[in-house]
């Protein structure tokens, strides 16, 4: 098939950018760069995000630290957070705008000046192999090398049992039919017979026998209908399993369901059953794979605009503005708790300086 793309680190909330690092030909990255958000506002600079790994309090703590400093570059700090979002917005002197706009790089330094970029290593990834073994993986394009293999054999061996599973429902249907039609004709007697008489005429017309755990759910009559059921109840017969018959899914038909319009339901569905296994069958499992992973992407997307809609909406109507000049109030505490809460389930938690899936 055609190479697979580059893979680009993702995590679900993340409003900053991820920035692959730049590689040589031949070569893999072997770090990636998560960048939060900062704009400079009437009000003054407003941090909207921070880079995968920073939580919440340790960059409030920083920032009271910063601001502490004479040279600092913002005279106070609010926070604005959200249920879902964090925001702080750090207020501006004059004299403060003027120097951030006249130092080099002026305001397109914000990234760097305020700590809003946080570099990953991608060199420390383990996982465990189809056979339970852990390996050290050098990209995660080995991932999907390793993961695919062990995938597709689970839909080659979901592929059969789908077949059995038709084929067996078929084959039921059919004789059920022609159990009603043959009945209905008088060339099975029912009168007088036990189970196991009934039993015998069925295995000299050719009917299959079916024990009872391979009869589908649906092919069954339903329990209050045992009284009209075909063969009559006798004590157990020598040769039949706890006294049941591998004719049951036939005996157990209620006898007002022997009709022209019942034989009819039972070849439309075992034609339906015939078709649908035909279908799987010329499927091979790596497009029974893609198929699904089509269907899955409308309802991934959904539930992720459903959460970036949630969170838009959490945006419109912030707590109100509570200060921070060095001293941390109750309310404020309480408040930066609840945006560390909900960052720690929108973003993955990334190892100080390396690895993903560690904790910060």
């Amino acid at each position: 098939g055609s190479p697979m793309a580059e893979l680009v680190p993702w995590a679900h909330g993340f409003d900053g950018k991820v920035v692959v690092d730049a590689r040589g030909a031949g070569k893999r990255p072997e770090h990636f760069t998560t960048m939060g958000t900062a704009s400079l506002t009437d009000e003054g600079i407003e941090v909207s995000e921070l880079p995968l790994g920073k939580w919440t309090e340790p960059y409030k703590a920083w920032l009271l630290e910063l601001q502490s400093r004479e040279e600092a570059p913002f005279s106070t700090f609010s926070e604005r957070h959200s249920e879902r979002r964090i925001n702080f917005l750090l207020r501006l002197s004059r004299e403060q705008r003027r120097r951030l706009s006249e130092s080099p790089g002026g305001f397109s330094q914000l990234s760097e000046l305020l700590r809003l970029e946080s570099k990953h290593s991608l060199n420390n990834m383990h996982a465990f192999d189809g056979g339970g073994k852990l390996v050290h993986l050098t990209s995660a394009e080995q991932v999907i090398e390793l993961f695919l293999p062990v995938r597709l054999s689970m839909y080659e061996r979901r592929k059969a049992h789908l077949l059995d599973s038709l084929r067996r429902e078929w084959q039921l249907l059919a004789s059920q039919a022609r159990f009603v039609r043959l009945f209905s004709a008088g060339e099975i007697e029912i009168a007088r017979q036990s189970r196991a008489q009934i039993s015998e005429q069925l295995a000299r017309l050719g009917f299959d026998p079916f024990e009872p755990a391979a009869v589908q759910t649906g092919s069954a009559p339903p329990a209050d209908a045992e009284a009209l059921s075909v063969g009559r109840e006798h004590p157990p017969a020598a040769g039949l399993r706890d006294g049941r018959s591998p004719f049951e899914y036939l005996l157990r038909m209620p006898l007002l369901s022997l009709t022209e319009e019942r034989v009819a339901s039972l070849e439309r569905r075992c034609a339906e059953a015939v078709q649908k296994a035909e279908a799987l069958s010329a499927t091979s499992a790596e497009n029974l794979y893609r198929q699904e992973l089509i269907d899955l992407r409308p309802e991934l997307e959904a539930h992720y605009e459903a959460a970036r809609s949630k969170d838009g909406a959490s945006r419109v109507s912030p707590p109100p503005t509570r200060q921070a000049k060095g001293a941390q109030g109750a309310k404020t505490r309480n408040s930066s708790t609840k945006v560390e809460r909900a960052r720690r389930t929108t973003s993955p938690r990334l190892k100080k300086g390396g690895t993903p899936g560690s904790d910060a």
